[in-house]
């Protein structure tokens, strides 16, 4: 700093820059300010300043002004934001700032001051950007990738444009935009070293002799790329983050505002980084599935190819320890699918029961791309070789497509009840419609759910009367369908154990919410490691209620809720899979496993009017198929082949 170092003094809303020298003093600053702002007292003034990594440092005496000006001289800042208030009152907080510029201005809605001022009790995360670049010869490891980014970052920070002369793997050059309109002269060359791999800053001229503004709220250098990097590990933490999370993180954290648009493309490419290419990822599968059977001993997983096409058809996976653990859970099964939010979307076709302490028991689960008889007829089939067939099962679901038939066929002496939610909405939505009062609605509902509940069949024929009778032939039409073995606890032939509603498996739907977006072989993966974790956890439960366990009361429980039962339900282990097997299917052509070829996805035409000529449409380019449409890649229903 042999030519002085600038503060700029910030009270209130205004900006004062003082010049010192390496001999200055801290009492000539404060008579500066108070001949400035005559509302401060020397007395009062309280001082606050940021350098890279340390922020919230006071000024308050002549040894900590010396200490500043070193650690100032350290970072070979030129400037530093000084947050001035009166002691009397609420302090503003400031935020690291460093520049080689010579001036300064403020044409954007007073860019210094939006600059300055923060309400919050820290550094916002961009301070450290304007020193990501420091001098010659300094070192990139991870190639000239790293450098353009920490030159999008230094220049964002610095509020300088840049354009690229040169602009390559091996050499980046880049000089102002001001370069030929005001003559200034800063630029900067690296180059990528052929032995090491590493970029090297090889050429910098630091100095800027153009009005530039310090910072601004938005840059055009604050790209998707360099927003996706920024949220990589936020998004391994939350796979759900949405677009509007990342759009209100950058204006908390960084200063920064950015659009919904950029928000979301630097999702789905950061999305891309982590969880990897979704058509990619199918290729994955081989390996995966070797490598689970190999370090999960007894595991059912089955997947199914075209042998033709090499494109996929369904997966089924049911882990050893799930499969050993459940002939100690309750013989009760809750059937559903549910969709997959991914590129090519599919159903997910799941198997749950429920340990001994009401707890979700996934059992297995199946990608298929519909929820039709043939997918359902194969998914009950693989769930019948991993059962012990002297075991009476129940299966407990919604009224599915395909599933009605295909259930008997595969369980032909199980029993199939449906879930009394199902039904309720079922004949809620009968009564739909302004000839109905919602309490006589409802007291339908309710005598149907006293049907259901009813112990007895005396005591049914009872309540069933009742609801016929009011509810006239719309009930009448409504039962006609429903078999009473289906619904009735009086007419059931099997034990149920109480459970009178599918709930169990929409509960699984919500436990995985967060996988059903990523690749295939991701999903299947971060599903494992879900299980994993569950058995861990409960194994650990289990032993504790061992030793806080009395006596003798379980002698008049069901053997499914002692807690040896609970115990024997997580006493398996489902291992990790390495991937050091992976290299060894990436070799090989003939294990590449293609895409589906999506269907068309269910669902109603439009109803909305076609619009007149001459009436302005707005046309978006779906992220899924691509097609120009009046549609986005969240309700996309187009098939990809």
């Amino acid at each position: 700093m042999e030519g002085g170092l600038i503060l700029l003094c910030k009270y209130i809303s205004d900006t004062l820059p003082i010049k010192v020298s390496v001999g200055g003093d801290l009492n000539s600053v404060l008579r500066k300010l108070c001949d400035n702002w005559n509302s401060l007292e020397v007395d009062t003034i309280l001082l606050r300043y940021c350098v890279p990594g340390y922020d919230r440092c006071f000024l308050r005496n002549e040894e900590e002004f010396r200490n500043m000006i070193s650690l100032i001289s350290a970072f070979e800042l030129k400037f530093v934001d000084i947050s001035v208030s009166d002691s009397k009152t609420v302090s503003l907080d400031c935020k690291t700032v460093s520049h080689d510029c010579d001036t300064i201005f403020g044409n954007e809605g007073s860019a210094i001051t939006t600059y300055c001022s923060s309400t919050n009790s820290r550094a916002l995360l961009s301070s450290s950007w304007s020193s990501v670049i420091t001098h010659v010869g300094q070192r990139f490891e991870r190639g000239v990738a790293e450098f353009r980014d920490a030159l999008c970052k230094f220049s964002i920070e610095r509020g300088f444009k840049f354009d690229y002369m040169r602009n390559n793997n091996g050499r980046v050059e880049a000089q102002c935009s001001n370069r030929y309109s005001d003559d200034c002269r800063w630029y900067i060359c690296a180059t990528v070293s052929k032995v090491s791999g590493f970029c090297y800053i090889q050429k910098l001229v630091n100095e800027h002799s153009c009005p530039i503004v310090l910072r601004k709220e938005k840059s055009e250098r604050l790209s998707c790329k360099v927003i996706s990097g920024l949220i990589v590990d936020i998004l391994r933490e939350k796979p759900t983050l949405c677009s509007n999370d990342i759009v209100l993180h950058f204006l908390t954290n960084y200063g920064y505002t950015i659009s919904y648009e950029k928000a979301w493309k630097a999702l789905e490419r950061a999305k891309g980084l982590i969880f990897g290419d979704a058509s990619e990822s199918f290729k994955q599968l081989h390996w995966y599935i070797e490598a689970a059977r190999s370090f999960n001993h007894g595991s059912h997983i089955d997947l199914e190819v075209d042998q033709v096409s090499k494109r996929f058809q369904r997966l089924f996976v049911s882990y050893h320890a799930c499969i050993h653990g459940f002939n100690h859970c309750r013989p009760v099964l809750f059937i559903d699918g549910t969709f997959l939010k991914g590129r090519f979307k599919g159903i997910l076709l799941s198997a749950t029961a429920k340990n001994g302490n009401q707890g979700l028991y996934p059992l297995a689960y199946a990608v298929v791309d519909s929820e039709n008889y043939d997918n359902w007829l194969w998914f009950l089939e693989q769930l019948r070789s991993i059962v012990q067939s002297n075991r009476e099962l129940t299966f407990v679901s919604d009224r599915n497509v395909g599933l009605m038939e295909a259930l008997p066929k595969a369980f032909p002496t199980s029993n199939h009840f449906f879930c009394l939610q199902h039904l309720k909405g079922n004949l809620r939505d009968k009564f739909s419609g302004d000839g109905f009062s919602n309490s006589y609605r409802e007291r339908m509902v309710w005598l149907f759910r006293e049907c259901a509940h009813a112990p007895t069949i005396a005591l049914f024929n009872q309540k069933l009367e009742v609801l016929k009778r009011e509810g006239g032939a719309i009930v009448q039409r409504f039962l006609d369908g429903l078999p009473f073995e289906n619904w009735s606890n009086a007419h059931s032939v099997g034990c149920r154990y109480g459970e009178m509603s599918s709930n169990a498996a929409e509960s699984f739907n919500a436990w995985i919410v967060d996988c059903r977006s990523l690749p295939i072989t991701r999903m299947v993966d971060n599903m494992r490691i879900k299980l994993m974790n569950m058995f861990v956890t409960r194994r650990t439960d289990s032993v504790a209620a061992i030793n806080r366990s009395g006596r003798r009361i379980d002698e008049f429980v069901d053997y499914y809720f002692h807690v040896a039962a609970f115990r024997k339900s997580y006493e398996e282990v489902i291992h990790p899979i390495p991937t050091s097997m992976r290299l060894e299917y990436e070799n090989s052509a003939n294990f590449d496993i293609l895409p589906p070829p999506t269907k068309r996805q269910p669902g109603r035409p439009k109803k909305r009017r076609i619009r007149s000529r001459g009436e302005q449409v707005r046309m978006i380019r779906c992220g899924r198929c691509g097609k120009l449409g009046n549609h986005n890649k969240k309700t996309c229903k187009e098939s990809l082949v």
